[in-house]
């Protein structure tokens, strides 16, 4: 029942910004963007002396093998376009829900066990971005960079041992996460396809973060590496006049494709 309320309200919201955006005109209006976060060149993390695990055969000490390549995550943002009225630039603002992740194999000095360590955090974004393109409302076809401020809400945990098929699953302690960061954007849009490129100089788990061992305090995420790299692949939907007019132009693209071949 709670998720039905929840689609009423989200509905009633949009159409809503559906009618200011077509009183607006085509230079401002709300794009919905709806889409999955692939994370890549995570790097490995340095090695951590404390960090243990417990096998069959007791405590072993862990080494860093390599981070794990991919992590599906998803996004949904709700961004206003304010172009400018020569239709060849813009800014865009608004705000974005995402989570996002980072992996890392680690394996016990013997050789013997392995541990995978999944860390996603989510969070609340606002991204402030410049548009640049030719006739930019026509085709939706655009480029766009930017810087985006990140606002880290949760941390979940999963790790997954050689000799469990289960993973174990975990809310991260809010300690573990840095509060905010920023990242740097570069992407292309055309149609409702999107693509994005996003730099983060700053992991979002904090290397700060202390823990006890034997009455010695340590920092786990202190050698983890600081720049990540996601790429998103969305769907955009400009709520204006461009969904009803413009809208034969996805449907003659989309024939093009011939997703069959």
């Amino acid at each position: 029942m709670r998720k039905i309320i929840y689609f009423i309200i989200l509905f009633i919201l949009l159409n809503n910004i559906n009618s200011y955006s077509q009183k607006w005109g085509e230079y401002q209006y709300f794009v919905l963007r709806v889409g999955m976060t692939h994370n890549l060149l995570s790097g490995t993390p340095g090695t951590f002396d404390n960090k243990f695990l417990k096998t069959p055969k007791g405590e072993i000490q862990l080494k860093p093998v390599s981070s794990i390549g991919y992590i599906p995550a998803w996004h949904i943002d709700l961004y206003f376009h304010y172009d400018f009225s020569s239709d060849k630039a813009g800014i865009i603002f608004g705000i974005e829900y995402n989570n996002g992740g980072v992996s890392t194999e680690y394996e016990t000095i013997s050789n013997n066990y392995t541990l995978v360590e999944k860390f996603r955090a989510n969070k609340i974004a606002v991204p402030l971005l410049l548009k640049f393109g030719r006739e930019i409302f026509d085709d939706q076809r655009y480029i766009f960079v930017g810087v985006q401020y990140n606002l880290n809400l949760m941390l979940s945990k999963t790790e997954k041992v050689s000799w469990i098929n289960d993973p174990l699953k975990s809310k991260g302690n809010i300690e573990e996460l840095r509060r905010d960061n920023l990242s740097f954007i570069i992407g292309f849009n055309y149609m409702i396809f999107n693509i994005q490129l996003e730099y983060m100089p700053q992991n979002f788990l904090n290397k700060d973060y202390e823990i006890t061992f034997d009455n010695i305090n340590y920092k786990p995420f202190e050698n983890i590496n600081q720049n990540l790299f996601f790429i998103k692949t969305s769907f955009t939907l400009p709520l204006s006049d461009w969904a009803g007019t413009k809208n034969y132009k996805v449907r003659r693209f989309i024939r093009k494709i011939k997703f069959w071949r």
